[in-house]
This record gives structure tokens, sequence and C-alpha cells, in this order.
């Protein structure tokens, strides 16, 4: 994944090839955060196959972290492909925007119930920040603040507004258009 909560169980997944026609010697796979070894697996690999070790792991605050896999007490010919580093953004919450087509109150309407699936509760501290407002309050600016963006339902877009989301997704913004009886189904198709 791309994007983590802070303060939520993770897992890292590691997955060591090996594309020799020998079996690997058995190895370690060590796993670092910030520099820090937070977790050590023994691991062997058939030849021309592939294993992978995963390690749970839950990141104290929200920031970037570097992640680092390596083979420890390993001997091969190309010592350089023995570690993979990467960049992990890790965020405080999951900022989520849901437009309702029609009103944005209540279980009863389209988003209701996804509502109350990603927050279900004032001091619950779950992973996601949840703004619901009915279409008719959508605007360009709201984009900024959020990573994802559902529309429930929604009849008709503005042509600034689908260019917004456009630009959005482009930034690496989720989209999900959730259909319903109002949803204009060729506007939904010509656009997305």
């Amino acid at each position: 994944r791309t994007l983590v909560s802070a303060n939520r169980p993770a897992t890292v997944r590691v997955v060591v090839m090996n594309s020799g026609g020998q079996a690997g010697r058995p190895a370690a796979v060590q796993l670092s955060v910030k520099g820090q070894v937070v977790g050590s697996q023994p691991l062997e690999v058939p030849a021309g196959g592939q294993a992978e070790a995963l390690f749970p792991y839950t990141f104290s605050g929200p920031g970037s972290y570097g992640i680092e896999a390596t083979l420890a007490n390993h001997q091969d010919l190309l010592p350089a492909d023995d570690r993979r580093a990467y960049s992990l953004q890790v965020e405080s919450s999951v900022p989520v925007l849901l437009v309702d087509g029609v009103s944005a109150h209540g279980l009863e309407t389209k988003l209701g119930f996804l509502e109350y699936a990603l927050d279900p509760g004032p001091n619950q501290g779950g992973p996601f920040q949840v703004t619901r407002i009915p279409l008719s309050q959508l605007r360009p600016s709201l984009l900024q603040d959020h990573r994802v963006v559902v529309l429930g339902d929604v009849r008709v877009l503005d042509p600034a507004m689908v260019d917004a989301l456009e630009r959005f997704v482009v930034g690496g913004g989720g989209v999900l258009v959730g259909l319903g009886p109002e949803t204009d189904r060729e506007f939904v198709n010509r656009y997305w």
C-alpha cells in the first residue's frame, strides 16, 4: 500500500526472488524502519522461484518512514540486489470526502452506511477522517484537503468540477463513483 495510517497495525511484505538455476542457501530477511532492525525471518528460496516474509508493524506516528529489507547472512555473486529501500508516508488519518447526490444526513441516504463504516463515532480512533456533504456544496477547493472522494448517486457535475476531479486523480487522489437510480450513466461512462 502507498497509504498507511499511524497507530494501526500494518504488514510489510518482502518478496525475495532467485532467478538462478540453483537453490539459494538459507538466509535471513531483516526489516529495518528508520535504520532500526525491527524483525528478522529465515527464508529459503528455490531455484527460479520466490519466497515471501511478512512483518507486522505499527507506525508510531505520522511522517515519512524509510523502510529497508536486507538479506543477511547471505553471499551471492551480486550482493547489490540483496537489499531494497522504500520511503513510505504515514498519515494520522485518511481524509475522505463523501458527496451525497441528494442529502448529507442520516443513515437512510445513499452514503449513510459508508460514513458509519468509515467513522463509527467520535473518539473511536479510526483511520479515516470523514466529511460528508450534499452535491450542492461540492467545490474544487474542497479536494485539496482530501485523499479520497466518494460520489454517491450523483446525477451530473458541472465541467469545472469534472476537470477538478480529473486533476485530483492525476495528483494521486482516489475517486469512487457509487451508481444509483439518480446517476446519469452516460455522463459517468463519458468521463470515467
